[in-house]
This record gives C-alpha cells, structure tokens and sequence, in this order.
C-alpha cells in the first residue's frame, strides 16, 4: 500500500511511503515517530495516526487496527498528529475531581 504521509512539527512536506498491509497502525505509528523524533523535544511528544480517504475527514486509527481493514487504499492521506495535554503531568483514566474540589 502506498499513501501520503503528513507530518505535524516537521521540515519535510508531504512523504509518499509504502508499507504492507499486514502492519498495524501502532506498528507504523511507531516506524514514523522514529523518522520524526531527530530532536529530544519531538521525542518527547506523543503522537496518533489519522487517516483520511478521498471523500471523508480525517479518522483516528487505533493501534491495534491492521491498516488492511482501516478503509485506506493507495493514494490516501495518513496524518503523524501531536497531541497535548494541559494537565501538568500524567494523570490515570480514571482520576476525577469535583469541579469545586479544593485541595
């Protein structure tokens, strides 16, 4: 399979890469965060894989999801995007406050 690749906080314009359609998202997420992260600070950040066919908008792919069954076909857009968090550090799925709580 071949698609375009975009890259967020990168130098690069759009990349075509090929890669088998047996791998899975996490698998390709992780080949192109490898190719992104030269600096400490994009090494740090934490990324997902989108993708997008012709006609639609851009889609989340889970990791686990083989890139044979995500809809995407040669020629289709993938996009390595940062996400952020305003949290100052990492917090469990679970933890809730009160919108009142006072520490």
């Amino acid at each position: 399979m071949i698609i375009t690749l975009l890259m967020e906080h990168s130098d690069q314009g759009p990349i075509d890469i090929e890669f088998p359609e047996k791998i899975t998202a996490g698998e390709l997420r992780g080949q192109c965060t490898e190719r992104l992260a030269r600096s400490e600070a994009a090494s740090s950040r934490h990324y997902i894989l989108e993708g997008k066919t012709a006609e639609g908008a851009w889609f989340p792919i889970p990791d686990d999801l083989q890139m044979s069954t995500t809809g995407l076909t040669d020629g289709c857009y993938l996009r390595l995007k940062a996400t952020y968090s305003t949290a100052p550090e990492e917090l469990a799925e679970d933890s809730r406050r009160s919108l009142f709580q006072t520490r």
